[in-house]
């Protein structure tokens, strides 16, 4: 029986800052995974900036609905100011998903 190797995901993930610019307080969000609402130890917050890891696509959700589709960022991405995406809305959730599933979309 031949045996086939497999990447194993592991920098799949993003890193939520409490500030713009990559400021504040850092949370890394290991994937894959939902994470909705975003809770701490402190509460319900909503990052101000992200960045994607290498090997992770990552799916925002905003409130409310917005007319456009949930905005895909791709591995890699630098998003020094979220409200930027939002167009006015808040953060709802943050899926984060191999790379690979960005190809789908």
């Amino acid at each position: 029986m031949l045996m086939t190797a497999r990447k194993t995901v592991t920098q799949c993930w993003v890193d939520v800052f409490e500030r713009p610019h990559f400021q504040g307080r850092m949370r890394r969000l290991v994937g894959p995974g939902d994470f909705s609402p975003l809770v701490t130890e402190r509460g319900k917050w909503t990052p101000a900036s992200m960045i994607v890891g290498p090997d992770s696509a990552v799916v925002c959700q905003w409130q409310p609905p917005s007319t456009r589709d949930p905005r895909w960022l791709r591995p890699k991405g630098l998003i020094p100011n979220i409200s930027q995406l939002l167009a006015g809305g808040t953060l709802q959730s943050i899926r984060i998903l191999p790379e690979n599933s960005a190809d789908q979309h």
